[in-house]
Parts: C-alpha cells; structure tokens; sequence
C-alpha cells in the first residue's frame, strides 16, 4: 500500500496486513517547484504514532466466542462469495453495500473507529489493501435498543466508507466491477418491501460468522412491527460474526432486515432474527444517505435533520461541528468566523488579527480542521472601535472551493457579513480587511486586492512520487517475542 499525506489523512490508519512485520518506507518528492525550495528535495518525515496488533476479532467485538446459532443439529451454511457483503475489521462482524457507499451492520457491533476497515474478501483474514475501506468520520449513526429485553427489535448502524487508498475508488463501484460494469450496481444490495405473511417465504443470511464467507436459507417465521420493535424472525443457520449480515428474500433477491441476535438451539427450537429496514427510526436514515440532492435544503428531514445538514457532491452530509460556547459581549461587538470545509480540511488554516492594536485574536493552524464538508464557529467579542485582517491559508495552494470541494467562509462583524472575493478559489492565501481604527465601516462593495498564490495546481494530484529516495526502512515486529502467523498490524 502506498500512502500519501492526503490518503493517509483521509483513511486515518494504513490497511490491515496479515504477518508478523511491517516494513516502512519513506519516499521524497523530488523537483520541488515552490519559491523558497526551488531545485531541492522537500523536506520529509513519518511518524508511527500507533501500531495495533493480534489476531482480529471473529467474535461480536469483546474479544470473546460466543455461541452457534445453528437451526439444528448441523451447520448447514456453504461457502459464498458475493460481492455486496464485507467484515467489519474492528468487530469482526458482517456489514453490507445498500449504495456506491453507504453501508449497514448491527448497532451492537460497536460504531467504527479511526482505524476501522471494511473488508471485503471471501475468506478468512484480511483483504488486500485495495478492498479495504474505511468509515467517513462523523458518518456513523445506530441504535442498540433494548425494547422489553428485545435487543432486535431496533438494533442497527448505518454510516459512509470513504474511497479506497490505493485505488481511489467508492466500494460501491469496485464491487460493481468485479460483479458487472461500475455503473451496474450490482455492487450493492437492493432493498425490499417486508413481507406482510411468513406463508411461502424463504430467507437468506450471508456473511462470516467465525470465519470465510458463507450463506445459508430457511424459513420466514414470524414478523413484527410496533413501537421499537421491529423485526423478522428465521430458521437460518449464523454464527458469531454473522452480526449485521443482510437478510435476504429469497424470492425478490432484495434485503428486508439487518441480522442481529442469535437464538436457534441445536435440538431444533429457538430462531435467530433482525431488525427491519423499515424500522421508523432507521428508515429515514437510510433515505437521507441513499438521496441524490442538489442543495442543502433538499436534506432536510424532519426526522433526523440537526439543521446543519449539507449537500455536497449531491449526496447528504452530516452537519454536526464543533461550535464555540456562546461569548459574553456587553461591551464590544461580535465577530465570528465560519469555515465551511472541503475535500481536504487539513489544508486550511487562518489568523484574525486587531490591526489597530497589532495583536492576534485567532490563529488556527494547518491540521485544526478534522473533518471535510463540516462547518466551523468560532465567535469573539472585540473592541469596536478597532480593524482586523482576516487572513486564510491553503498550504496546497488550491483553495477552499470548486474542483476540491463546495467549502467557503464568512466573517460577520457587528451584523455585517463579509465573504471571499474570490469565491474560495483564492489559492494559496487571501485576505479580508473589516472596518477601520475608530469605528465600524459597511462591507466593502468591491473585492479588496488578494494576495495571488505562487503555486496553485488546477486540481489535487495523489502526490505520488515519479523518482525519490528512500531514507529510511523501518521493520516492525507485530506482537513482541510473539510474531507469527495471525498477528496484524495497522500503522498510523
């Protein structure tokens, strides 16, 4: 796997590798073509700021076995390779595509962690670094909900999987490409109406239990749907990590429900069961991450809407950002700052500076912005009769709008707002100017001279290197005096 600044930003943590050590290499980019470093290498480093290691988890994700939920005297399941389905690598559950990508899993399986991975392969262990896929963080909603000691009745997780590090591409398209074309969408799950009788239905669950892919049938045996709990009950052979796998109506091939709790007993009682997709708490989820919207306003649900939900890229996005407390201003007037991100947040960065008093109010340095297409508050009070420069940064040098993504900003001072010149295609850097020493002046009518960047691609390459120099090599040892087969590492 090869990482750059910008993948491994994204991705959090690098892919998962099976063995018992990881090599790393660092590579320089050669022909730097900036003002201050014109002819030389650039100057680089890396970081391991954490290695995790061990076996992953085949369990529900509290490092434990738990039972067989086997309809029966033998485990009926048989070896199965569909392409919508993949193991959640932090719990060891099942999850699955319901768009190019969004997925589901279980709510008890735990939400996903930086270095969570999706993997999508057919057997045991992991899967090769170009089918791993990591969770969009802040994407992730569920709900473990005990309904009357009826965890099934409203147990799932739905959240995004950001494009592959290797390749570039959504799960939903690389897995439509290994099934069909990439704009088949075969690569995920259709979903279904809910049969309103058990009479003549069979049932699929496919996933991977306590080990490789496999999938197995039975019977429809009962279906309920009130107050939180909502769910279908079936004789269909799981185990373990089965959690979270799609279950399936056989006879229309659409998914109707999330497999969530094992019950079947080997003497042939019990049944295991999940939670519908029409659970009213989780379908209007599903409608707000599978919409294809236009503007912000179109995803909007009185459900689920925060207020601060975005459109970008026309796909609903969460809005949830960290804002600043409210500030007590009794004898100043407010001034507040609104980012809006883009693609890559860890770019941006500003200063809001008193000009008459020649001091700093704000300073927020490259790598404070987390997540992409968030907003971000931050309120001051200030002295009125004083001016400030507002001052944004991108260290790329490609700005905070248009090909790298819908971010913007907006200064508000005293109930003036004042906006980019530029419309965010600023560069490198740009600078606002508010008011005057003295006293407040209208915002300005006409766009104010910018500082014009010195470097500004048209787009943002993978910044892979076309010649370099390795530095150095580095040779990690997954579990101290332990290495062999079955302990991974993950590096960050």
């Amino acid at each position: 796997e090869t990482l750059t600044a910008d993948t491994l930003a994204n991705n959090g943590w690098s892919a998962v590798f099976d063995g018992d050590s990881v090599k790393v290499e660092l590579v320089t980019h050669k022909n730097n073509t900036s003002r201050d470093n014109k002819g030389k290498d650039d100057p680089s480093r890396v970081v391991v700021s954490a290695i995790k290691t061990g076996a992953c988890d085949d369990g529900n994700g509290n490092g434990k076995a738990i039972p067989f939920s086997i309809c029966g005297a033998t485990d009926d399941r048989i070896p199965s390779e569909d392409v919508r389905v993949g193991r959640i690598s932090s719990s060891g559950c099942t999850g699955w595509l319901i768009g190019e990508d969004v997925f589901l899993q279980a709510g008890h399986c735990g939400p996903p962690g930086a270095s969570t991975r999706m993997h999508f392969t057919y057997r045991t262990g992991s899967a090769a670094a170009e089918d791993q896929y990591a969770v969009v963080p802040g994407s992730y909603k569920s709900s473990d909900h005990f309904d009357g000691g009826t965890k099934y009745g409203q147990d799932f997780g739905i959240g995004r999987l950001s494009p592959n590090s290797v390749t570039g591409k959504l799960p939903g398209i690389a897995q439509s490409e290994k099934c069909g074309t990439a704009d088949s969408g075969c690569g995920w799950y259709s979903l279904g109406p809910v049969p309103s009788s058990t009479a003549d239905v069979t049932i699929r669950v496919t996933g991977y239990g306590t080990g490789s892919q496999k999938t197995h049938t039975g019977s429809l045996v009962q279906i309920t749907g009130s107050g939180n709990s909502w769910y279908v009950r079936y004789t269909v052979d799981t185990t373990g990590g089965n959690s979270g796998s799609p279950v399936i109506h056989e006879e229309t091939g659409k998914a109707i429900a999330i497999h969530a709790q094992g019950g079947c007993k080997k003497n042939g009682g019990g049944f295991n069961a999940g939670t519908r997709i029409d659970h009213p708490k989780l379908a209007p989820l599903i409608e707000f991450y599978l919409k294809t919207c236009s503007a912000d306003s179109d995803c909007s649900d009185s459900q689920v809407s925060n207020g601060l939900e975005t459109c970008v890229n026309k796909k609903c996005q969460w809005g949830e950002a960290p804002t600043m407390a409210p500030v007590q201003c009794s004898s100043g007037v407010y001034l507040t700052v609104e980012i809006k991100t883009d693609n890559f947040p860890g770019d941006i960065s500003y200063t809001l500076t008193d000009t008459c008093k020649q001091r700093h109010i704000d300073t927020k340095p490259t790598g404070s912005f987390a997540t992409a297409h968030t907003l971000y508050t931050y309120s001051h009070c200030v002295d009125p009769n004083s001016a400030f420069d507002f001052t944004i940064n991108d260290s790329y040098g490609d700005g905070i709008c248009c090909s790298q993504g819908a971010g913007s900003y907006t200064v508000t001072y005293d109930g003036l707002e004042y906006t980019s010149p530029t419309s965010g295609n600023y560069g490198g850097s740009e600078t606002i100017q508010i008011s005057t020493c003295g006293g407040p002046v209208p915002a300005p009518t006409t766009p104010p001279p910018t500082k014009s960047p010195t470097f500004a691609p048209t787009h943002k390459p993978t910044r892979s290197p076309t010649s370099g120099l390795t530095l150095e090599r580095m040779t990690y040892c997954g579990v101290p005096n332990k290495c062999g087969k079955g302990n991974n590492a993950l590096l960050a």
